[in-house]
């Protein structure tokens, strides 16, 4: 597998791959998840392997195929991704997704909410404090393991909130260009 990955990192720094990715079962399985559809791309990439790696299987995986993919789950699982130089399920962490609804607070009381969870002027918010990150109107994330605490603060303010665990493929900090 050493010598597939070797051969696979220059390919991974081309602007037309996401990332590359290795599954070893009874073959080398290399996932190529490119940005647009382009075979010639994927066809040198399996001249290259063909020579040195003979027992491989070469799948491109576009856009739109990521989530239907037969694949998907055995590369999240046990893949390698060239890019990161890591296995997949590095880059994983399970999340909780919270969505609160402020409709019985008063004006002041939601305004004063809004500080203490998101923080104000120099003082850091509950968000902060968490490790977690503000999703859209009335939506957080949070690292799993924080959801006591948050359900904590959403009981103390008494208002409503829902919550469902998500996993999220994006490390703290990293931003992707999608």
């Amino acid at each position: 597998m050493d010598v597939a990955v070797n051969l696979l990192k220059r390919f991974s720094k081309n602007r037309r791959a996401y990332d590359i990715f290795i599954v070893k079962e009874k073959t080398i399985n290399v996932f190529i998840f490119l940005k647009e559809k382009d075979s010639s791309f994927v066809n040198e990439i399996k001249k290259v392997l063909e020579k040195s790696v003979p027992e491989n299987t070469v799948h491109a995986i576009y856009p739109e195929d990521v989530f239907t993919s037969e694949f998907t789950q055995s590369i999240v699982l046990s893949g390698f991704s060239i890019k990161n130089n890591k296995k997949a399920s590095n880059k994983l962490r399970q999340c909780i997704l919270i969505t609160y609804c402020l409709e019985n607070l008063s004006h002041s009381k939601k305004t004063m909410f809004g500080y203490a969870l998101k923080g104000r002027q120099k003082e850091k918010g509950l968000i902060h404090a968490l490790g977690g990150e503000t999703i859209g109107r009335n939506s957080i994330l949070i690292p799993s393991e924080n959801i006591h605490s948050a359900a904590e603060f959403f009981e103390y303010w008494q208002v409503k909130y829902s919550t469902k665990k998500i996993i999220d493929l994006e490390t703290p900090g990293e931003k992707e260009d999608v």
